[in-house]
């Protein structure tokens, strides 16, 4: 096993926590990490990473919005400066070998670093060396989903790859506050690996829209590379219970059939919980793979050249009040950023919100629509987005809508796609949640003084 599926595995099984402290991090290394897989030397990178903050800097730098390839090199150059090392290579391929563990970057961030040389050296004569090829994760065929009539106006152009579909929850943009509702989620990229599990999407050459949602040529494969089946569907086609592994592979399904093309999708879950442990900055971290058995939103990335698809769907808390309330009203552009609002109708007659976000200061140009959830009636809140990546510091709003790639239509369409209706988890979080706590003023006792 390789070392970066090795240390997936680690915090996968000990929970990131064991991240939190460098003495702890070493000795469960020791513990788990295999003597072939790295030699001393890298094993004290590692660590080294820890202490100095390194892996604590690329979360925060995400977390803010940043570039996971930019935070992995900022954070790798000053951990290099931090340990006197004149190259700074290493330290970048530790920083993004840690980010990628926990979920934070994608496995093409990683294999863009240089990797040390992890193997330990040999005792006594080694045997014949043994060719080593890179794991492969398990990437979902690219079927694209077939173009609905588009609205009236831009062409279709080449899809490109991105941060989030919205504004980072460091940007404090009030246009985008939906009645004390801010929009903001942090998508970290995850490869879905549980509990040994190795979640891919098996389908057959049909066109996408043949394949129904209970489909039995949709499977998942196990890492013996047996398929043991679609995932549990009740005779409506959806999810009987939220079983993470199910989720993400549902997810990556519906994202691989609906956006035009780009690579393959990735999935992050986060909990609405504001216990110590869930909180990165005062906002709900990433969920590690194996801590999503109580994951109340889910987020999906396609990333193409130079935008980034996403959905998002996220479970209303029973003590949210207006949080999460829609009203076009609530979007103002201000003095440095446009926003614009438009209310849509769901084919079954519900309001949905179409709207577009032009923040410059923050390198944001985001089309979004969304569907508000409907806690009576157990339906969560689905927003499916189309964000550009580093966008042109004078474009407008006006100019944004002709660089776009799919319609307000089409971006509806699928966030009417019944399999988003994802069930809750039983049980779910306790309360209060991170939505109660960012609206109630002033900060009730039983809230974290410094959630955003």
């Amino acid at each position: 096993m390789a070392l970066a599926d090795e240390l997936t595995a680690l915090v996968a099984h000990a929970g990131r926590g064991v991240l939190d402290d460098a003495t702890s991090f070493g000795a469960a290394l020791d513990d788990y990490v295999s003597p072939e897989a790295a030699s001393r030397g890298v094993l004290n990178l590692l660590v080294d990473a820890v202490r100095q903050g390194a892996l604590a800097r690329l979360l925060r730098d995400i977390a803010h919005g940043g570039d996971p390839a930019r935070a992995v090199i900022a954070s790798g150059d000053q951990l290099a400066r931090d340990r006197a090392a004149t190259d700074a290579g290493p330290s970048r391929w530790a920083v993004a070998l840690l980010g990628y563990a926990v979920g934070a970057v994608d496995r093409h961030v990683l294999d863009a670093q240089a990797a040390p040389d992890t193997a330990a050296p040999p005792v006594s004569p080694p045997p014949p060396p043994l060719p080593r090829t890179p794991p492969t994760p398990a990437t979902p065929p690219t079927a694209p989903r077939p173009t609905a009539a588009p609205a009236a106006g831009p062409p279709p152009v080449v899809p490109l790859a991105a941060p989030p579909a919205w504004a980072p929850p460091g940007a404090q943009a009030p246009a985008r506050r939906r009645t004390g509702r801010v929009v903001g989620a942090v998508l970290l990229a995850v490869v879905v690996i549980a509990g040994g599990i190795v979640a891919a999407v098996v389908l057959t050459d049909d066109p996408p829209r043949a394949r129904t949602v209970d489909d039995p040529t949709i499977a998942i494969v196990t890492s013996e590379g047996t398929a043991t089946g679609g995932a549990d569907r009740g005779s409506d086609g959806l999810l009987d219970d939220a079983d993470p592994v199910a989720i993400a592979t549902l997810l990556t399904t519906v994202a691989t059939e609906s956006f035009p093309g780009g690579g393959a999708p990735s999935v992050s879950a986060q909990s609405w919980s504001v216990a110590p442990d869930n909180l990165e900055s005062g906002f709900p971290r990433e969920l590690a793979v194996g801590e999503r058995d109580d994951a109340t939103s889910w987020t999906v990335r396609t990333e193409a050249t130079n935008r980034t698809f996403t959905i998002s769907v996220e479970h209303e808390p029973s003590d949210a009040g207006k949080f999460f309330d829609w009203s076009c009203d609530s979007f103002t552009s201000g003095d440095d950023f446009e926003t614009e609002c438009n209310e849509l109708t769901t084919s079954d007659g519900r309001a949905a919100f179409e709207y577009w976000y032009r923040y410059p200061g923050a390198d944001i140009a985001s089309h979004n629509v969304a569907i508000p959830s409907d806690i009576d009636k157990g339906i969560p809140q689905v927003i499916v987005g189309e964000r550009l990546d580093d966008p042109a510091a004078r474009l407008t709003l006006a100019q944004f809508r002709s660089q776009v790639a799919m319609s307000a239509n089409q971006l509806l369409e699928i966030a009417e796609d019944r399999r988003l209706q994802l069930p809750r988890p039983d049980p779910t979080p306790p309360l209060p949640s991170h939505a109660y706590c960012l609206q109630t003023t002033p900060r009730p006792r039983n809230c974290p003084d410094d959630i955003t």
